[in-house]
């Protein structure tokens, strides 16, 4: 009967190891639950914030392609306006040359 009461014990010990570890594998399943759920939750901000990022980056690009936009059609304005000033240019000075020589017919005759 002794046998049978160490047998006893043996499994008791052994079945009070397993609720033991039975216990810490649970208590570890929790913990690695909770850091995985906020994983999961700062993969998702991260997420939102490329988005985020990404929309940014589209929008500075197509500013980007307006301002060039806007730089080209200024660049063509400027040179029209550059040829107008020369051709006024030219023309006061064919005015001015013309009322020189028109001033200097009528003194001579």
């Amino acid at each position: 009967m002794r046998a049978w009461l160490k047998s006893l014990n043996q499994v008791r010990a052994s079945s009070e190891t397993i609720v033991s570890a039975a216990k810490e594998i649970a208590a570890g399943n929790t913990n690695l639950s909770h850091r995985t759920e906020v994983q999961a939750s700062s993969l998702e901000e991260t997420s939102s914030g490329m988005e985020e990022l990404s929309a940014t980056v589209r929008q500075n690009a197509d500013n980007c392609r307006r301002a060039s936009d806007l730089a080209g059609s200024t660049n063509q304005v400027t040179e029209r306006a550059s040829d107008g000033m020369r051709e006024l240019s030219k023309t006061m000075s064919e005015i001015d040359s013309s009322g020189e020589n028109g001033y200097r017919y009528r003194r001579n005759h």
